[in-house]
């Protein structure tokens, strides 16, 4: 099941050009884990996995799953709701009740705020 699932990726981040920016050790599914979003169980394999620690990681989400998962492992966490079923009101009030701060509906905002206020890259 994971190689399907990475075979997935793959020809998405092919179509996107992007492959040579994230190589097949730099991707991570859920078949990875034993319990997926909202559990944070991904996102630590993945800090573990790039030898990071969780307090150095940024998180970038889309998913009410995701986004408490990035709460749960203590991980920074950007909310994106810039996609056309989360550009809202209603969903940008449920991403602000999980008590998430940094929250963007565009990538360029997102790029400022990791190069520029977290100074993380």
């Amino acid at each position: 099941m994971y190689c399907n699932r990475w075979n997935i990726r793959k020809k998405k981040l092919e179509a996107l050009n992007i492959t040579n920016i994230f190589p097949k050790n730099r991707v991570f599914v859920s078949d990875m884990v034993k319990n997926g979003k909202p559990e944070p169980d991904l996102f630590l394999l993945a800090a573990k996995q790039m030898k990071e620690l969780p307090d150095d990681c940024v998180i970038i989400e889309d998913s009410i799953a995701g986004l408490t998962a990035a709460i749960k492992a203590k991980i920074d966490v950007v909310a994106y709701i810039g996609s056309n079923i989360n550009n809202n009101k209603e969903y940008e009030d449920k991403v602000k009740k999980l008590g998430i701060k940094h929250i963007y509906n565009n990538m360029n905002d997102i790029y400022h705020f990791i190069f520029n206020e977290k100074k993380l890259l």
